[in-house]
């Protein structure tokens, strides 16, 4: 499997591309300082990287300090992982349509026209064009003749650590979403299960690990399938306390 960093370097070589025509791999490699052979190799899985390369080359092509150490860590391993995405572009594009429209180009075989994804989400072109406009401005999906593509399919957008008002407003957008398939979807064609239980709060750190373990987990067993993406589903988990004084007294913070 391609390296995360190689995927990396094949998304900035082609921006590159597309601002100049002209633009060649003897360029990139001077401007990333490698030899151009090397690069050739890299580009097409044939080469990876040293680490000691990929930290020399990595502020070159605008990666953060964190996002270098998660490439250097897992460089080779073979693992499935995701790139990190930018605190302020997530901010500027965190809606639940801008992710309805990120997995539906995303399915294969298909050149997502404006038209094809209105239709395929249920909604009028108007209703989905200023979105497409904003994500195609932020280079986080590209217009190529009026076929939209998810120029880096492998972002990871979760952040199990913090929390902000964005991503708040974020969960509750996609709640309303989840409350109208209830009312609307076919009991076969999707879940909502529910599980209330008592328990003691100094179990929540595990709770929340195993919750977010799952997540993961069915996340990499999605994207990695074998099998062509044909449908767009969203995955919603809540865990949160019904009662506010423990039995011992204690109110809750």
């Amino acid at each position: 499997m391609s390296s995360i960093f190689t995927r990396i370097l094949k998304r900035e070589f082609e921006k590159k591309k597309q601002k100049n025509t002209q633009y060649s791999l003897r360029a990139f490699a001077k401007y990333l300082e490698v030899d151009h052979s090397l690069l050739s190799k890299v580009l097409r899985s044939k080469r990876e990287f040293s680490t000691k390369m990929i930290l020399r080359i990595a502020p070159k092509i605008g990666l953060s300090s964190d996002q270098v150490k998660l490439i250097s860590k897992h460089q080779g391993s073979g693992k499935f992982l995701w790139e990190k995405i930018d605190k302020d572009l997530f901010n500027k594009v965190a809606t639940w349509l801008t992710f309805a429209i990120l997995e539906t180009i995303k399915i294969p075989h298909i050149s997502f026209s404006a038209s094809k994804i209105s239709k395929a989400l249920s909604l009028d072109i108007s209703e989905i064009q200023p979105t497409l406009d904003k994500l195609v401005s932020l280079e986080v999906i590209s217009n190529n003749n009026g076929v939209y593509k998810f120029d880096n399919p492998s972002t990871n957008w979760f952040d199990f650590e913090h929390t902000s008002e964005v991503r708040k407003r974020l969960q509750e957008e996609f709640l309303i979403k989840s409350i109208e398939a209830l009312k609307s979807v076919n009991f076969k064609e999707r879940i909502h299960s529910s599980l209330t239980i008592s328990m003691n709060r100094k179990d929540l750190p595990a709770v929340k690990e195993i919750t977010q373990d799952y997540i993961k987990k069915m996340n990499t067993f999605i994207s990695t399938s074998d099998k062509d993406k044909e449908v767009v589903y969203q995955l919603c988990t809540s865990f949160f306390p019904l009662s506010q004084i423990d039995f011992q007294g204690k109110e809750y913070l």
